[in-house]
């Protein structure tokens, strides 16, 4: 399911990468490379942290047993593209502008990978369509009910992208940041939200949220504030 995101993803971002920032084909998959590295890397460390567990073996040899975070590959793709953009001279926010545009495609596959795999699976539920699973993964116990988080999460991903497309298209002169402002504060959002339904929950951390719900209201908070300023300095620029 990740590659077939993926497949799709690069197909959208080739497209209007190659309109809006004015890269070749082999620019724009180095690119690809470098994030679907670096999203791998932070989402399966970030995985390993929230399981209680990390050793250098588990951070790629068990990558087979399923495991990434959708948290963590939305930190560590902007610190390794930022670095990638430092060095080839292009402007970071309308990269990311490009690539987040089309991200919650790559979100929602890999939730319906994670469906079929058993992971980030939902809590004990016998109602309209629960999920039971027959195989150990991730934890869960076969054969009990568990209602299907990870379509939810792939349905909300699937409006995202549709809202994004719309938007896109609506403000064509939007400042530049605004659609990876706009990602990170939809996509922390949804994160913070499901979780509560989650049956791979870790710890508590304070007021019956988990450190990476707060950190995900952390980047809420930056992204949303962000998104604001860049529209007011946009409005006041040309007024």
């Amino acid at each position: 399911m990740l590659v077939v995101g993926l497949w799709l993803f690069s197909w959208h971002f080739i497209a209007s990468g190659s309109r809006q920032l004015a890269l070749s084909r082999s620019e724009l998959l180095d690119i690809i490379f470098v994030g679907l590295l670096a999203g791998v890397l932070g989402g399966r460390l970030f995985y390993l942290l929230e399981s209680g567990f990390l050793s250098c073996g588990d951070l790629i040899c068990g990558l087979s047993s399923g495991g990434l975070s959708v948290l963590g590959a939305i930190i560590a793709v902007p610190l390794a593209l930022y670095g990638y953009a430092w060095a080839k001279k292009i402007s970071f926010l309308n990269l990311m502008d490009q690539i987040c545009l089309h991200a919650p495609l790559l979100d929602m596959y890999g939730r319906i990978g994670c469906f079929f795999a058993g992971c980030c699976f939902g809590l004990e539920w016998d109602g309209f369509f629960s999920i039971a699973y027959q195989f150990e993964s991730s934890g869960q116990l076969v054969g009990v009910p568990l209602f299907p988080i990870q379509l939810v999460a792939a349905l909300l991903f699937s409006v995202m992208w549709s809202f994004f497309v719309g938007f896109d298209r609506v403000f064509r002169q939007k400042p530049s940041g605004s659609m990876f402002m706009l990602y990170l504060f939809c996509a922390s959002l949804i994160r913070f939200v499901l979780d509560f339904w989650r049956g791979d929950r870790p710890e508590i951390f304070l007021w019956g949220c988990t450190k990476y719900q707060f950190l995900g209201l952390g980047i809420m908070l930056f992204s949303g504030t962000f998104l604001i300023y860049l529209f007011v300095s946009a409005k006041k620029r040309s007024s």
